[in-house]
């Protein structure tokens, strides 16, 4: 048998050991067919999936090079490499691959699709929005291309046009649950409320919340709003993130209305500022994974369907402010700040580090045009992070065990400046000033090129002019400082 016969042979039984998941088998026959022919494009894909499907990535990139190297014309080795590089989180790395694979595939949507995901990942929306738009003529009847087409939308500013591509979505697959979900986000997003609290209940299906969030061990039935017994009560488990906490808890008076008693059971960070403004009615414990004590009460919710229980609108919501310290820690701050007559400014930069949201937080460095203004002082109300060596910046966090002490120290200041975090939330919820630095893409509570918001009337909301633009932002925000506080 000649050389190519050798490798067509080992190359067949390599695709059957590797149906059959003997993947080193068929590693093995592939290299065998490679010695025969070196030039076997075949050979050195199967030989890239199969080290791909082991695990072995830097194997896998080698195999697929070598075959580029034998036909450079080879889309598939190069929407290969684009995937490999995209799982890394290489995005820029991935975009040349797969637009290599589009130049050779001129009928493939798949190297678009992804091409588009690389860009929308780098948050290049035009240029996500012309590659979703070639992939759709070639795939037009993809569920799950008209959803991230309406994702890029949406990220983009184009809402209404968003909606329609989520519309799309689910005409191709009605039960998407994903897009109903995300249909949600958008109509909070645009201000249409009564809207998008049912597709927001499909967050536990229709997102990544279930896999990362710990759901309550409860036998009591949900409550969903419907009419109880007077002598009812309710079981309220925290969800999400700290700020989605401090957001949901002014639904306890509105829930007091409806049941006897109510517990809310909150992350450990937020329990003794939460007790400290609690009714007798009122029980604030922390939320652990075990099973709460629910003897006596007769349903649970989970705080972030309180809004869509509540019919709330922007136009119907419980009132700000609705949170205070307790006043011993409210003492003790404002005696560290006694001496201080300058105009005192609170400053976050960061979220915090058990959510993933690398484009709410902004680099130190472009806080430096405000933090050279004289007359002001600064206090950090980052956790976790210190400012750099030298900077003009009081740091007392070292000292602050909790949200109690947080929400004193805020309370001591004259205004807040923050990311979207929880702090932007607690000094909404005490009724502080609070400018909050909002990313291009915002949000769906801030909803879209907002000034303001109906959940904290004390928060004035600077909104970046382009995705990235923290400079931008900051320089509104200096601005205005020189008005108000200089």
């Amino acid at each position: 048998m000649d050389g190519k016969g050798i490798c067509e042979t080992s190359i067949a039984m390599a695709v059957v050991q590797r149906a059959n998941g003997n993947r080193q088998e068929a590693v093995a026959l592939y290299h065998k067919a490679l010695e025969a022919d070196a030039s076997s494009v075949e050979a050195w894909v199967g030989l890239a999936l199969c080290q791909e499907e082991l695990g072995n990535k830097d194997a896998a990139r080698d195999a697929l090079l070598h075959c580029l190297k034998q036909r450079p014309q080879t889309a598939y080795a190069h929407h290969r490499l684009g995937f490999l590089a995209y799982q890394q989180k290489h995005f820029t790395e991935a975009l040349p691959h797969y637009q290599q694979a589009m130049h050779f595939a001129q009928g493939w949507y798949e190297p678009r699709y992804h091409a588009a995901a690389c860009c929308q990942e780098l948050r290049r929306y035009a240029e996500a929005l012309v590659f979703y738009q070639q992939a759709l003529e070639r795939k037009a009847d993809s569920p799950a291309l008209w959803y991230h087409y309406a994702k890029a939308l949406k990220d983009a500013g184009q809402l209404d046009s968003a909606l329609q591509a989520y519309q799309h979505a689910l005409m191709l697959k009605p039960d998407y649950a994903d897009a109903q979900y995300s249909r949600g986000l958008l109509h909070l997003l645009r201000g249409d409320w009564l809207a998008g609290w049912p597709d927001y209940e499909l967050r536990w299906q229709g997102s990544d919340r279930a896999a990362v969030e710990h759901r309550p061990v409860t036998t009591l039935p949900q409550w969903q709003g419907e009419d109880v017994l007077p002598d009812s009560g309710i079981v309220v488990y925290a969800e999400q993130g700290m700020g989605d906490s401090i957001q949901c808890f002014r639904y306890v008076e509105w829930l007091r209305e409806r049941f006897a008693r109510v517990k809310f059971c909150a992350p450990a960070p937020l329990v003794t500022l939460f007790q400290a403004n609690a009714t007798p009615e009122l029980t604030i414990e922390p939320r652990i994974k075990t099973a709460t004590d629910e003897a006596g009460y007769t349903n649970y919710i989970h705080s972030l369907s309180l809004p869509g229980v509540f019919k709330t609108t922007p136009t119907h919501l419980p009132a700000a402010p609705y949170l205070a310290p307790p006043k011993e820690r409210m003492a003790y701050w404002q005696q560290r700040l006694a001496n201080e007559a300058r105009p005192k400014v609170g400053v976050v930069w960061m979220g915090g580090k058990l959510s993933h949201a690398p484009a709410r937080d902004m680099d130190f460095a472009y806080l430096m045009p405000l933090l050279v203004l004289q007359g002001i002082c600064w206090m950090s109300l980052q956790k976790d992070e210190k400012a750099p060596a030298g900077i003009p910046m009081t740091d007392w966090m070292s000292e602050v065990m909790d949200f109690a002490d947080t929400a004193a120290l805020i309370a001591s200041l004259d205004m807040i400046i923050a990311v979207d975090t929880s702090v932007a939330h607690l000094a909404g919820a005490l009724g502080k000033p609070v400018w909050l630095l909002n990313r291009f893409e915002s949000e769906w509570r801030w909803m879209r090129g907002r000034e303001t918001t109906p959940w904290y009337p004390s928060m004035r909301i600077f909104n970046q002019p382009a995705p990235g633009d923290w400079a931008g932002v900051i320089q509104q925000v200096k601005s205005e400082i020189c008005k108000c506080l200089l």
